[in-house]
């Protein structure tokens, strides 16, 4: 950490990995895992117009009032993408850590909008415990890649996000879907040869975009977008 910067919130994980976001002099944020940078050089006013990977290709899937799953807050670039785009329908946002929640609910003008459910359990969890065909569409973006060389190295949530890459995992999504529907999964290249064929066992159809990461001068790997259809 820089003496510029000063930190906004913190949060321990079960694993012993640990999440904190800073805030520099001039209005910059940084994510760091366990002290190491995991994006940064970003805005509160970050516009999020562009953040919602697979909105365009799932829109035409979507009933006049969808309901849609988002694993994860972070900023609430996703949320706030969907609350955007959406006139009506719940958005239910499942985010396991505490602090992230109140730091969304204390500065973004979209946590107030009753389309949006906050939810804090564990997305793992959740997915377990939910009804069959509740959802028309599910969101999931894992942290497996960053902006920092060192990156690679971890992973967010390292030994609990090893749960979302097994077959009970996407059974459990695939049967949460309703008809017609569509799972948005992103993750990084190497995964490829895991994820591809264990949404096609259960019973999705599967199609890939795969593209640089961002900022590809500092992490030479490759994002995929998973976009799995019941």
């Amino acid at each position: 950490m820089r003496s510029d910067q000063k930190v906004l919130f913190t949060h321990q994980y079960d694993d012993d990995t640990q999440l904190k976001l800073l805030e520099n002099d001039r209005g910059r944020l940084t994510w760091l895992v366990n002290n190491q940078i995991h994006l940064e050089g970003f805005s509160r006013e970050h516009d999020p117009s562009n953040c919602l990977f697979g909105f365009d290709i799932c829109e035409h899937l979507w009933r006049k009032t969808p309901r849609v799953l988002v694993a994860g807050l972070g900023l609430g670039e996703t949320v706030n993408t969907l609350a955007r785009k959406l006139e009506e329908g719940d958005i239910d946002v499942v985010e396991c850590a505490q602090e992230v929640i109140d730091y969304y609910k204390k500065n973004s003008k979209y946590s107030q909008d009753p389309k949006i459910n906050l939810i804090k359990n564990d997305f793992y969890d959740y997915i377990l415990d939910s009804d069959e065909g509740r959802y028309d569409s599910v969101f999931m973006q894992l942290d497996f890649a960053g902006c920092s060389p060192r990156h690679r190295e971890y992973q967010l949530c390292k030994q609990s996000n090893s749960r979302f890459y097994t077959r009970e995992f996407f059974k459990k999504v695939y049967s949460v879907l309703k008809k017609d529907s569509l799972l948005i999964f992103d993750g990084i290249s190497g995964e490829k040869n895991i994820i591809t064929p264990m949404l096609n066992d259960c019973g999705f159809q599967v199609r890939e975009e795969e593209e640089p990461y961002w900022r590809p001068e500092i992490i030479d790997i490759n994002r995929v977008t998973w976009y799995a259809t019941k």
